[in-house]
């Protein structure tokens, strides 16, 4: 069995000098990642590894959210979730390592909506994730290489708003 918990980043800032991939999460963005850290175990289990964007907004959720949680290893970034595909991403699960078996990625959308869409079942309304939401997903497979479209089941989709 392996766990992915998609988590798209906090409210960020609408401008930063460095551009996009710069900006910074807001008050509420941190207390919105510090919300659905602190309630990852609830759902899930504490995650095995953190994978995040590169972006700084995404960088510093999984920063406040592996606290929350008590993750003490290191977060891994990956830059190719940054502004990915729905192929981009599904490559990343495809590689992530055989011992995780709970997985927190943390990222953007449309990506990660279109990633929960792609490899959960179809059970009705596409899923929606606004600042700081959390997809938990669930596949009966081994490896991350097994995971393909629908081949998962959406647990459940999460906001800081409703997680609590």
């Amino acid at each position: 069995m392996k766990t992915l918990f998609l988590l798209r980043h906090g409210k960020a800032e609408a401008h930063a000098p460095g551009g996009d991939v710069e900006r910074d999460l807001t008050e509420r963005g941190e207390a919105g990642a510090r919300t659905v850290g602190a309630n990852l175990t609830a759902l899930g289990g504490r995650p095995d590894l953190i994978v995040s964007s590169g972006a700084r907004r995404a960088r510093r959720t999984a920063e406040i959210a592996a606290s929350a949680a008590g993750y003490t290893e290191e977060i891994v970034i990956a830059s190719s979730i940054y502004d990915a595909t729905v192929g981009t991403l599904l490559l990343v699960v495809n590689t992530l390592p055989a011992n995780a078996s709970r997985v927190l990625m943390v990222g953007h959308n449309p990506g990660f909506e279109e990633l929960a869409d792609l490899l959960a079942v179809p059970e009705g309304a596409a899923a929606h994730m606004p600042t700081a939401a959390l997809a938990h997903l669930e596949f009966d497979v081994k490896e991350w290489l097994d995971v393909i479209p629908a081949g998962g089941r959406l647990v459940g989709i999460y906001s800081a708003q409703n997680i609590a």
